[in-house]
């Protein structure tokens, strides 16, 4: 809102006095209510709870902030997602915040002096107001990011137009070459988000986001012990819930139910109702074995997330593997709402417990044709079948579910309840 147009009127200052009459009416009728707006959003991200400095620091802190930025435009070297920048505390603490007054007083002092183009002068004010909305008085949880300076640039570029065609052309092909290197660099990390986080890590070996994302990527890469140790190393750096659920959830992926609610437990020792964690302790208490604890732990996540078809479907199972198929039967209805393959399993299975055959029947087809390679299904649809005294079609799912257990020894015990249920 205060940008946008302030930036506009600096070029149309450029132009010739006899062209500025047509967009200077537009922007006559634009710029009171475009910083109008400007002003109210400044307000209310003052305003806002996630600010962590005052603006008297926060503002210091950008004095040397501002370099940084005009470091990474000259010579991009150092490029990461998650930079880190420590606070100012005073002029001098540290040292190099009364360099940055200085260099910028500098700067404006090298800006005005006479014969200066007048393409350079509205390229770096342009620059500088374009980051006043983030490295100016609002105090913001994060004091730098690199796409802060994607608007900026474009002042940059045009203070440096002036200057470009008094380059050499060995300068120019040294520049060019030096700049195109630096980039095909960057762009081999941004091949792979694990390695843009792996980067930020080693250049900000103290901050707890580059840690947290990379254990995610990690985990979705079913490296879930790397992920646990990069998720140890940000706890001793500074200890936070979120880290601990991120730990219980990686022991979930890797089946260690122990390891899992070992984590959570400081977690629950601080805040017995914490929300984001109840659905993990569910299904770790499920994973255990211990299905009273999670109908009770999934029970109030299902408080918190009613809409969420993941906590439904644990505590579902949950219930049914506790005995009370009642009450889970109770939550068929929504059950047939839910989307996902994993509703269908669950719902063909509490039916066919319920004496509920041709409905478990259907269901049950319906999750064979989706996930054809899931004994579970075949194994509960063989089961319906003969039941139902539908004894070939029984043989056939039969059939499919063993061939679907293959030689995997995680379903040994399936495996022999489907050569002992359904009798060739």
């Amino acid at each position: 809102g205060v940008v946008i147009p302030l930036c506009a009127l600096g070029l149309l200052a450029l132009l010739p006095r006899g062209r500025r009459e047509a967009p200077g009416r537009w922007l006559a009728a634009a710029v009171p209510l475009s910083i109008a707006v400007g002003i109210w959003s400044l307000s209310q991200a003052m305003q806002t709870p996630y600010q962590r400095a005052t603006w008297d620091l926060y503002a210091l802190t950008q004095l040397r902030v501002v370099w940084r930025y005009a470091g990474l435009c000259l010579l991009p070297l150092h490029q990461t997602l998650d930079p880190e920048v420590s606070a100012s505390t005073g002029w001098l603490s540290p040292w190099t915040t009364l360099l940055g007054v200085l260099g910028l007083l500098a700067l404006v002092a090298w800006a005005l002096r006479p014969g200066r183009s007048p393409w350079t002068r509205a390229g770096l004010l342009m620059a500088l107001t374009a980051l006043l909305p983030e490295s100016s008085v609002v105090g913001l949880p994060d004091r730098m990011f690199e796409y802060r300076m994607y608007v900026p640039l474009v002042g940059l570029a045009l203070a440096a137009a002036p200057a470009l065609p008094r380059l050499q052309a060995a300068q120019a092909t040294a520049l060019l070459l030096c700049l195109a290197l630096l980039t095909a660099g960057r762009a081999v990390r941004w091949q792979s988000e694990s390695a843009l986080w792996r980067e930020a890590l080693r250049l900000a070996p103290r901050k707890i986001r580059p840690h947290a994302n990379l254990s995610v990527r990690h985990r979705l890469q079913g490296r879930t012990e790397r992920a646990e140790r990069v998720i140890r190393r940000s706890i001793r750096i500074q200890a936070m819930p979120e880290q601990y659920r991120d730990l219980a959830m990686a022991a979930l992926e890797r089946g260690d139910a122990a390891a899992g609610l070992a984590a959570l437990e400081p977690v629950f020792r601080r805040d017995p109702g914490r929300a984001d964690c109840l659905p993990i302790l569910g299904r770790l208490q499920l994973l255990a074995g211990r299905y009273a604890a999670a109908v009770e732990a999934l029970s109030r996540a299902r408080a918190k997330y009613p809409d969420d078809e993941g906590v439904l479907l644990d505590l579902a199972t949950s219930l049914a593997l506790a005995g009370r198929t009642e009450e889970a039967g109770k939550l068929r209805p929504e059950l047939r709402q839910a989307d996902g393959t994993g509703a269908l399993l669950l719902l063909g299975s509490l039916q066919g417990s319920q004496g509920r055959l041709q409905e478990a029947r259907e269901c049950l087809l319906r999750f064979t044709a989706l996930e054809p390679g899931n004994p579970l299904g075949w194994a509960n649809l063989a089961q319906a079948l003969y039941a139902l005294g539908e004894r070939e079609e029984a043989l056939e799912a039969r059939r499919r579910g063993i061939a679907a257990c293959g030689e995997d020894p995680a379903y040994a015990e399936l495996r022999q309840t489907l050569e002992t249920a359904v009798p060739p």
